[in-house]
Order: structure tokens, then sequence, then C-alpha cells
């Protein structure tokens, strides 16, 4: 809470040991809090796979009140702002900024194997957690809520969601793709200004 996270993997000499990463990653984390981070010119116009923040396996996640500013690589297809990827038993995006990321502004990805989750974070579920009716694990229920975005390139992509409320988001696109939204099975899109 309350970091700023400023140029990292943004040299060319550090190119090949930067893969696939961001300036703030988390990985393999339960009930996670991510707030009042600044994270800026992250992988800033490199050629490498990078995000200014990601988030990898996690259960259960707020992520809030964030400013996520002129991150990403010259890969504008697999870098950007923020990557969430693995995020089940719920989580709510709100009240960030993500302002001219190249690539991607935001990208939660959701498509996963319950096999792929480490037995730890299971576990937590099933003491902690929701669950389906057939016992396996929830996906998701996730809110992207409250977001201001000025996207240079694309704004957002939402894959494999059980719930999503995206709603009361702030879009300032030049030139920029719209958001997209895959494998969604209920889902409330509301109340956005573009």
């Amino acid at each position: 809470s309350e970091n700023e996270i400023v140029d990292c993997s943004s040299r060319l000499r550090f190119a090949g040991f930067t893969s696939a990463k961001g300036g703030l990653v988390i990985s393999n984390a339960g009930e996670c809090r991510v707030r009042g981070n600044r994270v800026i010119r992250c992988a800033n116009g490199l050629p490498i796979v990078a995000y200014g923040v990601v988030l990898d396996t996690i259960l259960g996640a707020q992520i809030e009140a964030n400013q996520i500013l002129s991150n990403g690589s010259q890969i504008s297809e697999s870098t950007g702002g923020m990557l969430v990827r693995t995020l089940a038993d719920g989580g709510s995006i709100h009240d960030n900024e993500f302002d001219r990321n190249r690539g991607i502004e935001l990208r939660l990805d959701n498509r996963f194997d319950i096999k792929e989750i480490p037995p730890e974070l299971v576990s937590l579920v099933n003491f902690y957690g929701h669950r389906e009716d057939s016992g396996n694990l929830r996906s998701s229920a996730i809110s992207i809520q409250d977001n201001r975005m000025h996207a240079r390139h694309r704004v957002c992509e939402v894959h494999s969601v059980d719930e999503l409320t995206f709603a009361g988001n702030q879009v300032v696109m030049a030139l920029a793709i719209p958001a997209f939204f895959f494998n969604i099975d209920t889902g409330i899109v509301s109340h956005n200004r573009v």
C-alpha cells in the first residue's frame, strides 16, 4: 500500500533478465489487497512481455485506488497496464487509474485448470472460500467498477468469469480498441462513460 514503483525493467541491458513480469508482481496468494500504489514506466518501450502490475493465481483480491501509468513494452499484443490471471473465489478492481499504457490497459484472463492452482491455496478455499454446489472451486464473481482508463491501444479484455459487473468506468480512447468480454456466464455492463 502507498508505494511508488518506477522504471522497473526499463533499461535495454535488463531486457534478457525480465521475462513475462511487471513492476509489481504477486503470485500464489490468498485474500490479496493491492491498494494505493503508483506503478509508472515499467518495461517502458523494451521488446519484452511485461505489464505494470501482474497478479497470477490469486484467491480473492481487492485491487483499488492504484495508478498504473505509461507501462508496457513494444510488444503491444502481450503487454500493458495490468494482467490478472487465474483469479478465483471472487475479486474487485475498483477506483484505479490506467493511463496510456502500451498494449492493453487491463487484461483479466480467468481461463484456468484447478490442477494449476497450488494445493495450499485450494485448501484455503475449502475452509474459507466459496464453492459451487458441485463442490468445484468457483471461478469468479468479479466487479470492475469506477476505474478511469485513458487508452492508447486497447482498453480492456475479460475472459471466463462466472459473474461480471462492469460499471461506472470512465474510458477515454484515441485510436484504441474498446473492451471485449469472452465466456461470461452472467454480467452487468452499465453506466460506463466512453
